[in-house]
């Protein structure tokens, strides 16, 4: 059996249908355990369908379910006779629900990756475009520079172009390179649908910044988008951002007093003494400081008491 899909859509009341209660009021929930493994065999095979003729198929089909083949077998007769959640022509059993939503899926992801396939062909050949205007606008400006000045300036120019084969970012490309992980069949559809709303350039910009903070996944990726869009500009990534990005309120050093060198040490009370001490601790991690401690600060501050 081939694995064809590592994902596929599961309703989160499927335990109400009438027909899964029918089977769940014989079997149990056992029964409904082996439904379920059933219907993940069968998206992992070819066509989405099981076999049901095989002369040792219900020992295997047993293995999975880990109960006798004779079970199986009936469990799994009385799902296409008695409670019709199941099809079969003899020779193979299936899902119908299962089947015609793993097809509806593969036909969006043949779409999708068409129109991928269409918009890098797009940027090769216009990356091969622009590199051969490049080369063109760099052969007129020689045949059409006479003064030796501008001749001289202008080749100095042409020394410095940068031609960029790179008309764009691609978001599927930028996930896997920016590290958010593996490109799955089930990530390929989300990201797809937050290029069918947003568009590519928000996306490519939203993932940036996800990365630039550490935040590698496409909740965070969304949270960002969300922003975006209630900026109400077009660039919404040009905003100033506030230096400091985390949980919380931002903790503010305790401001201590400045000493400057005098000729004359400046004159503190003991209890100002004793709060710069304390100070200067909270500023290391180091808590409350010991009176051995504080003789020590007062000492090296050189500040005659008041």
């Amino acid at each position: 059996m081939a694995k064809k899909a590592p994902f596929f859509s599961h309703d989160m009341n499927a335990r109400n249908d009438p027909k899964i209660s029918a089977m769940r009021a014989v079997y149990g929930a056992q029964g409904y355990g082996w439904w379920w493994m059933l219907i993940e065999i069968m998206a992992e095979s070819d066509g989405y369908k099981l076999d049901y003729k095989s002369k040792y198929i219900f020992n295997a089909y047993a293995m999975q379910l880990q109960c006798k083949p004779e079970e199986v077998q009936e469990f799994i007769m009385d799902c296409i006779n008695e409670f019709e959640l199941f099809e079969s022509d003899g020779t193979y059993f299936w899902s119908k629900s299962l089947l015609k939503r793993m097809q509806y899926r593969d036909a969006v992801s043949e779409k999708r990756s068409e129109a991928a396939a269409k918009r890098w062909g797009k940027e090769r050949s216009n990356a091969n475009a622009s590199i051969q205007d490049a080369i063109e606008m760099q052969s007129d400006a020689k045949v059409m520079q006479t003064d030796a000045n501008k001749t001289k300036q202008n080749y100095k120019q042409n020394e410095t172009i940068n031609i960029s084969t790179t008309t764009g970012e691609n978001p599927f490309r930028l996930f896997e390179s920016e590290g958010f992980g593996t490109l799955s069949a089930s990530i390929g559809e989300r990201l797809g649908e937050m290029i069918d709303q947003y568009g590519e350039r928000w996306v490519c910009e939203a993932m940036k910044e996800a990365s630039f903070y550490g935040k590698r996944s496409l909740p965070y990726v969304i949270s960002i988008l969300q922003r975006y869009r209630t900026s109400g500009v077009d660039e919404p990534w040009k905003i100033e951002k506030p230096a400091y990005v985390g949980k919380g309120p931002i903790r503010q050093r305790p401001q201590l007093p400045i000493v400057t060198s005098t000729d004359q040490a400046p004159e503190l009370s003991e209890d100002k003494l004793r709060e710069m001490c304390r100070l200067a601790h909270r500023v290391d991690g180091k808590g409350e400081p010991t009176e051995e401690e504080f003789q020590q600060f007062k000492a090296k501050m050189k500040i005659r008491p008041a």
